[in-house]
């Protein structure tokens, strides 16, 4: 089976039940696999063969879904595209990929016109909606057959590959397979099983690994989706309550969002079952309160460790997890963990020399799982780099206690070496979070010339609250060890993020370092 095979097993299996609502748009699992088939046919009759590359920057929409599963039936490759970048940033991604074919919504269609012309592998570009150029979307995909493709497969060839957001240097591409991405869903399902009638929201951008990752759970469980243009917390209360909402999955940052939303009380929450993310627990007790002191949510969370690379989830922290740890008596200091390696996964904390550290101690990262990616596109060295004896090295550090509940400390190149000592920010932050005055936290090293780096905390206050930074210095002095604390307090309005919410620790260190030579 294959990941296109998925979406035509909901056919076969409850063909006129809706699979996906998009605005006012509802579609059955008959019509959205049609309008899979009619791409994937139209794109073969354009000469796009197994193994080409297709580019995609796309808002959210059923077209989205339509390329992602077409290309998968035809043994293409995609390459979704957050479609608010910038056209250096869209060139790259098509010319490291050599692309026969970029497929442009509104928002991006200035920018690939302005590139397109000097990619010399393109040999078309597609264009969706009003005022588009090059090819019709709505025209090539027409008259094409609804028939499924006949074309053999290989469940081991490349299915999607995703750039990294590039937060570090030049975005590299992930490669994903059909074997890895439907591994992951099973494994999902495995822990969080779906049931008849659920409803699934996808509320960010589709572009975005973690959302194209909920697509492919949510097509595999056969559970409706239903799709947001974007993230708004508003939007997304009224669609829980509209829609029935069985399913909810947020990043860290769009939970802060939702469940800090002052009208979070008034809206009918009894439907939704799991409330999920990336981590929607950790250092956000305050959020699951807010939810939980909504009278009519009767729901679970958890909350798991993925990235592109390791292929999504890899680990769970489930709901009775966190009800145990919320009991009388119950180990509080679990809902700072991710939780427990999935199954079919073993995760281990390593020193430099590959060998296990002691239950308690950080140590690297270390990853065997079926869903891990198969390395960088075109990039043998650095593939090389995060593969060690057959272990898949995240760069992130993490402790293990001895039930094995797995605990971030941070990635390794965020250590801040302060005195000859290594400190940890994801030891410094969740103490931080804990202030009833402060909303966000992000630590950082900064260099010094007597101690090689500094520590330095960049917090951003609670609406409406005042703090000040000999205030937090002396919160932390009670809370941590004398070379954990932070020697200075950056106040902000706002951290940095990137596209999907990941905090920009680089843009924060530079701001810092610039800042110190005025």
């Amino acid at each position: 089976m294959l990941v296109g095979d998925s979406l035509a097993q909901n056919v076969r299996l409850q063909p006129d039940r809706t699979a996906l609502v998009f605005g006012d748009q509802r579609f059955t699992w008959r019509e959205l696999n049609d309008g899979a088939n009619r791409f994937a046919n139209a794109m073969l009759k354009r000469g796009v063969k197994a193994g080409d590359r297709v580019v995609y920057p796309l808002e959210n929409g059923v077209e989205f879904v339509h390329i992602f599963f077409g290309l998968s039936k035809i043994g293409a490759i995609g390459a979704p595209v957050m479609p608010n970048q910038v056209g250096s940033e869209i060139a790259h991604v098509i010319d490291d990929l050599e692309a026969k074919y970029v497929i442009v919504g509104q928002t991006a269609k200035q920018t690939v016109n302005d590139i397109a012309g000097a990619r010399k592998t393109l040999e078309g570009v597609v264009g969706i909606g009003e005022h588009s150029f090059g090819l019709d979307y709505a025209k090539l995909t027409h008259d094409a057959s609804t028939e499924e493709p006949d074309i053999m497969r290989d469940p081991d060839a490349h299915l999607t590959i995703k750039y990294t957001s590039g937060t570090t240097g030049t975005p590299k591409g992930c490669i994903k397979t059909h074997r890895q991405i439907l591994s992951c869903g099973i494994i999902n399902l495995f822990h969080t099983p779906f049931i008849d009638g659920d409803a699934a929201c996808i509320a960010g951008p589709m572009a975005a690994g973690a959302n194209l990752s909920m697509l492919s759970l949510y097509v595999l469980g056969g559970a409706k989706i239903v799709m947001l243009p974007k993230f708004d917390a508003t939007h997304l209360l009224e669609t829980i309550q509209e829609e029935r909402l069985s399913i909810v999955h947020a990043s860290q940052s769009t939970f802060t969002r939702f469940t800090g939303h002052p009208d979070l009380g008034k809206y009918d929450l009894s439907s939704v079952r799991y409330y999920s993310g990336s981590s929607p627990v950790g250092g956000n007790d305050v959020g699951m309160s807010n939810l939980r002191a909504n009278k009519t949510f009767k729901g679970q969370f958890f909350c798991a460790y993925a990235s592109s690379e390791a292929g999504g989830r890899i680990t769970y922290l489930l709901p009775d997890d966190i009800d145990a740890a919320y009991a009388p008596g119950g180990r509080r200091e679990i809902v700072e963990s991710v939780g427990r390696a999935a199954r079919l996964c073993r995760i281990e904390a390593m020193d430099d020399n590959m060998k296990p550290v002691p239950t308690g101690e950080i140590g690297l990262m270390a990853v065997k799982a079926p869903q891990v990616f198969s390395g960088y596109w075109r990039r043998p060295e650095e593939t090389k780099e995060v593969f060690r004896d057959g272990w898949f090295m995240t760069g992130d550090l993490l402790k293990k206690d001895a039930d094995g509940f797995i605990y971030l400390s941070g990635r390794s190149r965020d250590v801040v070496r302060t005195g000859g000592m290594n400190v940890y920010p994801a030891e410094i932050e969740p103490v931080f979070r804990s202030h009833p005055k402060v909303k966000e936290v992000a630590v950082v090293g900064v260099p010094h010339p007597d101690w090689g780096e500094m520590v330095v905390a960049c917090v951003v206050p609670e609406p409406g609250q005042t703090v000040g930074e000999a205030e937090l210095i002396d919160y932390a002095r009670e809370r941590l060890a004398p070379y954990k604390r932070p020697k200075q307090v950056k106040l902000l309005n706002a951290l940095p993020e990137n596209q999907i919410g990941k905090v920009l620790k680089k843009d924060l260190r530079d701001m810092l370092v610039a800042e110190s030579k005025k």
